[in-house]
């Protein structure tokens, strides 16, 4: 039997969430609704079933920045996984990347980047944030054009992550290149085990021969055969679109998501199991 899969859409605006309560949209957090009516910038996701979706896309094809097919899965089987792939955090709008190029110069290495996939960029210096981050509500979020790279409020990150074991480093504002007091950037250990990717769709470069997988699975993906890992860390394979966007998968594991969900960092529903 197939699995369900919805459409979800992320980073909704108020009238983009006004327009998806008219199709049956489920808006992720519900609070989302009365704060979307004060007319508050938000940045929340909703998700339709497909025969809504391809009513609605027409009259969002304009505001929103992607969406992407997705599979359902129960309560019990998120709960009961030993490790699952974070699906979705609240991202930083910092787009400062669009439109200053050359600030990417201080923070990664871009002397191996593929003209044509964009990949073999790494990270040599500590991340600049145009704009200081509001941690008051989300302690744990990505950068809005880098979503392997997560940052945390540093309070945040000493009393609930560094438990876990997950180390940091600091980040700097763009402007000035001093340290923000307030945020860290959590730095994930890559794991060295290939992930079982047999069943996923992918892409070979054909400049520089490296490979990216489709950006979804359709159902579980398959667990690793590792022993003893780590309660958060990054996956080597590149998820994503060959000439678009693409990213690594981030997991962690069931303890740590249980806390997410307790602080109320991480969605109940925006993991997706291994088995």
């Amino acid at each position: 039997m197939k699995r369900k899969t919805v459409f979800r859409i992320d980073n909704l605006s108020y009238n983009d969430i006004a327009l998806l309560l008219q199709y049956n949209a489920k808006i992720s957090p519900e609070y989302m609704i009365e704060e979307a009516k004060k007319g508050k910038s938000l940045f929340g996701s909703a998700a339709l079933e497909e025969e809504e979706f391809l009513k609605v896309y027409p009259q969002l094809f304009s505001s929103i920045k992607g969406y992407r097919h997705v599979p359902c899965f129960t309560k019990k089987e998120l709960d009961s996984a030993e490790f699952l792939i974070l699906d979705y955090l609240h991202n930083h709008p910092d787009y400062r990347h669009e439109v200053e190029p050359d600030y990417r110069h201080l923070v990664f290495d871009l002397s191996n980047v593929c003209k044509y996939c964009g990949r073999g960029d790494s990270q040599i210096a500590d991340y600049r944030f145009a704009v200081r981050p509001n941690t008051s509500r989300w302690k744990l979020f990505t950068a809005a054009w880098n979503y392997y790279m997560i940052f945390a409020d540093k309070e945040f990150h000493e009393t609930v992550l560094q438990p876990f074991g997950i180390k940091c480093r600091p980040v700097l504002s763009l402007k000035k290149s001093k340290i923000l007091e307030n945020v860290v950037q959590l730095v994930l250990p890559i794991i060295e085990e290939d992930m079982d990717m047999r069943d996923m769709n992918f892409d070979d470069c054909p400049e520089c021969g490296r490979r990216i997988y489709s950006l979804e699975p359709e159902d579980f993906c398959r667990k690793y055969k590792s022993d003893n890992l780590p309660s958060m860390f990054e996956g080597k394979e590149f998820i994503g679109h060959l000439q678009g966007t693409r990213s690594k998968h981030i997991f962690i594991s069931q303890e740590l998501r249980q806390t997410l969900i307790a602080h109320k960092q991480l969605w109940r529903t925006r993991c997706i199991p291994l088995i």
